[in-house]
């Protein structure tokens, strides 16, 4: 049975070889379009016919016809375009329509259901309005075709539902609009119209087949899989034969016998004989794919021409032919020199299919890649080839896949110019050869001219330069003499006047004190502030001196951000008054100077700016650009004169505007040289009653530098080499400052560090340090809690600690010690005091524990001197006791004992480290054999004694015993007994 779109019905009878038409007229029994898109027959024998736009008509085995249309009846069906109809394994008949979605005829009810909305107990919704085909792959496996909605499975048994479409990421399709469907083993193929697209019902993975891979058209009309194992393919240019294990294509066309290369949609069958039908816009094309035979005889490659520069090639004026047969033969061709272009034709003796055959050829010497023509013949074209040799290699194959008899092999033979002959090569070279000869002796001998005539001034100006130099010598000393009598002068007048100073103030300060007399007070109190300015003066001088010595401080890499935040600390305190103070430091800068000159500059900088500034604001910036570090600082004070600029770094120099503000005028003058000194520059820019900005510049340093290069110049800061070097614990919240603080102590001692208070708790309670250095001002946990919980815990209350802060005022200070702090250092700090003082409380925590180290009796066990804590007298009792309990047991260890005092195996070695002076398995060790020597003096025998102390080997117990006692344990109980 064949249907046509507009003609109706036609039944083939194959037996009688004639054909029956059923079409569209008035009589109550026949169909009612000639417009038919789908046929299908139910499980009654009932033939089901939908039509393009007049419903479903269904043809019963008693010749009546039952008509089904959206206009007429209560049957459910609400669109009369019907695109597929499916008969499943219950007889249920499913509809796909053209507007009016998915459709199912309840036998029941006598009526069709729609599932274009949600229907009760069922999960298969279809939104579409378009359904263009139904495929049923197994009992309870229904796939949908859309238009435009890509395909749908629905899982009868689970009444579970599937949309797989374009652009959905976890199956996608090359398309959404789908026409039909083939099971292949675990895969569904689909044609869509975008090629073929291959779903793995196992992995959900999804294969697409198109153009590019030699599909004929992208528009995929029908599948049907031949009793062959290949999959047919339909489409809008002829059909394609798929081979499904390795997706080989084999086109074939209208020229191959098929009604034409268009075909149509839903118009395809695999007959019960194997054989399939597609049907196109022609008519119907049967294929039996076990009966079609391709013709695989393969044919000749023969060379049909050869040209140079347009003309053919004639040899020993014999025919064209002629010619073509003899370089055929011998394989050879030999091109002219003066050949531009080399023309060939290559023809593939096999005339099934000429216009298809494939050629494929290379020239070997020439190029790597294949090249690939199809034609009738094959043309190549080379111009402008290298001299040299060359193989043309050409293959040839038709299009059912005939593969020529053998290749096409012509060796090519290219000949050189004569400019690009050896001959030619070798004058060349002689002939450059003789150049460079030629111009090395010219050159050597202007060379040996030059070198005379140079001798000849340097040595005039060797005696020039030695004369010059005595001069400079004598100069030189001259000046030294001049420079060391100033500077002998300036130190010897500040030290001599220091005293007289010291003097005056000191009694002034006790009759400001004791005066009652208000007049008088005030008088005392001038004379006081004016001695003190001079002291200040003089203090100047002296820093003035020491940097004009001979004796160079030794320059290293330090870290110019930390160092500047430590200064700007501690001119914050000026900032929360009337001047607003405003600090832009940049991280990780670093520069070659001092850290006591670094702080010199800072401090005389921002000084002079906050006494010059009565309102507005001071801001000190320190930024990086171009491989140099600048200090900008900058205020809103009364300004400069242009006049006077070049004289502010002049020593004793002050501005005349100035003049009734405190100063001496020495600061600028030591900023300036400390500045040179640092290979710098120092720039003025100031403005009258607008303000000032002094700006420096210094040469970066890498930072890799500051640690290689730290040294310790103190002689009392001698390294030693201990076994074991003590621990400090640094608490800084500034990330620069805590790096510093590392580099400097890292070559003495084991440096912890801790971000802030709460870290630096927790890492003292786990490592017990010698020593902690902490901070006072940290966000969380402060200086003064850490100080108190430190204090307060028995694990951590005898480690010493040391303050540092920005806050150098007396109650600081002062808080800090009754904190139970042992020193309080002022930032910015000096590095050499602050190494001494670490150093100094170390030493004080050896000798505080070699003070109190237990003296052990021979007669009785362990037993510590009290020490200053009682927690920690308390600590060891609780120790004391236990192990006297437990020593016995073979088993028992330190680790016993620290579980049992609540402390890890850390804390308890570091407490018996200072206390004891002496590690855990040293002092049960030594419990054991003072426990040893009681049982030896009372007469016990030797073996009975090391099992009772709890040693597990005796040749252990021999060798500590005579260790510690200096006899074997046999010589001791003879001598006591």
């Amino acid at each position: 049975m064949v249907w046509q779109l507009g003609g109706g019905i036609d039944i083939l009878d194959q037996q009688l070889n004639r054909i029956k038409h059923l079409v569209a007229s008035n009589l109550p029994n026949s169909i009612t379009s000639n417009a038919i898109k789908a046929i299908t027959e139910d499980l009654n024998g009932d033939i089901w016919v939908g039509s393009w736009q007049q419903g479903i008509d269904v043809l019963h085995q008693d010749g009546s016809v039952t008509h089904f249309r959206a206009d007429e009846g209560s049957h459910g069906l609400t669109e009369n375009s019907i695109y597929a109809l499916l008969v499943d394994e219950k007889n249920n008949v499913w509809v796909g329509t053209n507007g009016g979605g998915l459709f199912c005829f309840d036998r029941q009810l006598g009526r069709f259901i729609s599932f274009s909305e949600k229907q009760a107990h069922s999960q298969l919704v279809i939104p579409t309005a378009r359904v263009t085909s139904l495929y049923q792959s197994s009992a309870t496996d229904m796939w949908i075709a859309t238009d435009g909605d890509g395909a749908y499975y629905y899982n009868f048994a689970t009444d579970s539902l599937i949309n797989y479409r374009k652009g959905n990421p976890a199956s996608a399709l090359s398309d959404n609009t789908v026409r039909a469907f083939l099971q292949e083993g675990s895969r569904m193929w689909l044609a869509t119209s975008n090629g073929i697209n291959i779903i793995d019902t196992n992995s959900q993975q999804v294969k697409v087949i198109n153009v590019a891979d030699g599909m004929p058209n992208q528009v995929i009309y029908a599948l049907l899989k031949g009793n062959d194992g290949m999959v047919w393919v339909s489409t809008n240019n002829g059909l394609a034969k798929i081979n499904p294990e390795n997706f080989a294509i084999t086109s074939y066309k209208a020229r191959h016998g098929l009604q034409g290369n268009e075909f149509n949609a839903g118009a395809y069958l695999k007959m019960r004989d194997g054989r399939l039908m597609f049907g196109g816009t022609q008519g119907v094309s049967v294929i039996n794919p076990e009966t079609l035979v391709k013709n695989k005889q393969g044919g000749q490659l023969a060379l049909t021409r050869l040209q140079f520069d347009d003309q053919d090639l004639i040899i020993s004026a014999g025919s064209k032919l002629g010619s073509l047969y003899q370089i055929e033969k011998s394989r050879i061709v030999t091109v002219p020199a003066d050949i531009t272009r080399m023309h060939l034709q290559v023809s593939y003796l096999h005339y099934s299919e000429p216009k298809t055959n494939k050629y494929s050829y290379r020239l070997e010497g020439f190029e790597q890649q294949w090249r690939n023509v199809t034609g009738p013949y094959l043309s190549i074209d080379y111009t402008n080839l290298p001299p040299g040799s060359y193989q043309l290699i050409v293959k040839a194959s038709s299009e059912s896949g005939a593969n020529a008899l053998a290749p096409l092999l012509l060796n090519i033979k290219v000949l050189a110019p004569w400019w690009q002959s050896p001959a030619f090569y070798v004058v060349c070279a002689v002939l450059v050869l003789c150049l460079v000869w030629l111009l090395t002796v010219l050159w050597t001998y202007r060379i040996r001219k030059q070198k005379y005539q140079l001798e000849q001034l340097v040595n005039e100006r060797t005696d020039e330069i030695a004369e010059q130099k005595a001069l400079i010598e004598q100069q030189a000393d001259a000046l030294s003499d001049s420079l060391e009598n100033k500077v002998r002068f300036f130190t010897h007048a500040s030290h001599e006047l220091r005293t007289p100073l010291s003097l005056l103030i000191a009694p002034l300060q006790r009759l400001i004190f004791n005066e009652k007399n208000t007049d008088k007070r005030e008088q005392l109190t001038l004379v006081l502030r004016n001695s003190r300015r001079l002291e200040n003066l003089v203090d100047k001088l002296l820093t003035l001196t020491r940097y004009d010595e001979r004796n160079e401080e030794i320059i290293k890499v330090v870290s110019l951000s930390a160092i500047a935040r430590e200064v700007a600390g501690q001119f914050s305190v000026l900032g929360e008054q009337s001047v607003e103070f405003y600090v832009e430091i940049e991280e990780a800068i670093f520069i070659s100077s001092t850290r006591e000159g670094l702080i010199t500059i800072l401090s005389n900088l921002l000084s002079n700016a906050f006494k010059y500034t009565k309102q507005g604001s001071v801001s000190l910036k320190i930024t990086t650009h171009d491989n140099n570090a600048f200090i900008e600082v900058t205020d809103t004070g009364k300004g400069i004169a242009d006049a006077e600029k070049e004289k502010v770094f002049d020593i004793f120099y002050r501005v005349s505007s100035q003049a009734n503000v405190e100063g001496s005028g020495v600061g600028l003058a030591i900023v300036k040289r400390l500045v040179d000194k640092y290979q710098g520059d120092i720039q003025l820019v100031s403005r009258l009653a607008v303000g000032t900005t002094f700006t420096l510049r210094f040469p970066l340093a890498e930072a890799l530098e500051q640690a290689t290069s730290v040294s310790i110049d103190s002689e009392n800061l001698k390294a030693k080499k201990n076994c074991e070097q003590p621990t400090v614990l640094v608490i800084e919240d500034n990330d620069e400052l805590r790096h510093y603080l590392k580099t400097e102590l890292h070559p003495r001692y084991q440096v912890l560090l801790a971000e802030d208070g709460h870290v630096g708790l927790q890492i003292a309670q786990s490592q017990v340090p010698d020593l902690i250095v902490t901070d006072l001002m940290m966000p969380k946990v402060d200086g003064f809690a850490v100080l108190d919980a430190l204090h307060s815990s028995p694990v951590t209350c005898h480690i010493p600690v040391i303050i540092l802060t920005a806050k150098g005022d007396y109650e600081t200070r002062v808080s800090g010690l009754k904190q139970h702090a042992l020193d309080v250092i002022t930032k910015p700090f000096d590095r050499e005091e602050l190494l001494l003082k670490v150093e100094n409380w170390i030493d004080w925590v050896n000798q505080y524990a070699q003070q109190h180290v237990i003296q052990v009796p021979d007669q009785s066990p362990p037993k510590a001197d009290t020490p200053v804590d009682p927690r920690d007298k308390q600590l060891l009792e609780k120790l004391e006791h236990y192990v006297s309990e437990n020593y016995q047991q073979q088993g028992f260890s330190m680790t016993h004992c620290a579980k049992h005092l609540a402390l890890s195996e850390r804390q308890l070695q570091r407490k018996l480290k200072v206390f004891l002076n002496m590690t855990p398995s040293e002092y049960l060790r030594d419990y054991r054999l003072i426990k040893a020597a009681e049982l030896l003096r009372q007469g016990r025998q030797i073996s009975l004694v090391i099992d009772d102390i709890g040693f597990s080997s005796r040749s252990h117990f021999s060798k500590f015993f005579k260790v510690k006692y200096g006899m074997t344990a046999k010589e001791y109980q003879c001598h006591y007994v």
